[in-house]
């Protein structure tokens, strides 16, 4: 998070001073009104740096987005960066306008500049870490609780998505029997109801619910006995399972 958060900054913070460049010292635009002192702009820094890092944690720009796809990010900055920006606006044009009038150019813009270094910036960190994540770096480990086929199939598609940065270390079953085993190569921990303590052990980021569409019910209870645990939780429904059901 602290990564993204001095990128976006940086990011932001450049795309201001650009827009000051072009307004004034290459302007596209001729300017008539005499070229204001960079340091009206610089002061205003802290501010901007303020709103963005803010909307954009509100926005949940800096929450776990392993699996999510470039364009559901894309879209989040889009929107972050718009809504940023309508916040800043109110801000010079209710409050501050008078002691730092600034070019509606400028503006303009470092809108344009803000959000498409922004994309650009994120897609490049991005690219970055899925690769460090195939080398074998920035990994989460995973715990899968059911060691049904649903399970065995998500443990299959992770395998196949390194760059995803999500390290499977085990399964957790409802079968006392299978408790020990594996399912290939990996390896069974424990029950579901132990699923708490094997987080509290330590060496698991994220349990992934993997029930079987029948097992649904133990949903809450499972849900439930990680309440409080520092670890990220996820369910991946048994969609195919309930179309079968459905169809039936």
């Amino acid at each position: 998070m602290s990564l993204f958060v001095a990128a976006d900054l940086t990011v932001v913070a450049v795309a201001w001073g650009l827009a000051y460049v072009l307004r004034f010292l290459v302007p596209i635009v001729p300017v008539t009104k005499g070229v204001p002192s960079a340091m009206t702009y610089a002061n205003l820094l802290p501010l901007i740096c303020a709103v963005w890092g803010i909307v954009f944690h509100a926005s949940g720009l800096y929450d776990p987005m392993r699996g999510s796809s470039d364009a559901t990010e894309r879209r989040r900055i889009l929107r972050a960066s718009s809504l940023a920006m309508l916040i800043f606006l109110a801000a010079i044009f209710l409050v501050i306008e008078k002691e730092y009038p600034l070019s509606r150019l400028t503006l303009l813009y470092f809108y344009v500049l803000s959000t498409g270094l922004l994309v650009l910036e994120r897609a490049t960190l991005r690219e970055v870490l899925r690769e460090a994540r195939r080398r074998g770096y920035n990994l989460r480990h995973v715990l899968i609780v059911g060691d049904g086929e649903l399970g065995e199939s998500l443990r299959d598609r992770l395998q196949r998505h390194p760059e995803l940065g999500l390290k499977v270390r085990g399964f957790a079953t409802d079968d006392p029997a299978r408790v020990g085993s594996s399912v290939g190569a990996t390896p069974v921990l424990g029950l579901w109801d132990e699923v708490p303590d094997l987080v509290a052990a330590g060496g698991i980021d994220q349990v992934l619910l993997a029930l079987p569409f029948e097992s649904m019910p133990r949903l809450g209870e499972v849900l439930g006995s990680l309440d409080g645990a520092a670890v990220d939780v996820k369910v991946v429904p048994d969609v195919g399972r309930f179309v079968s059901f459905r169809s039936d």
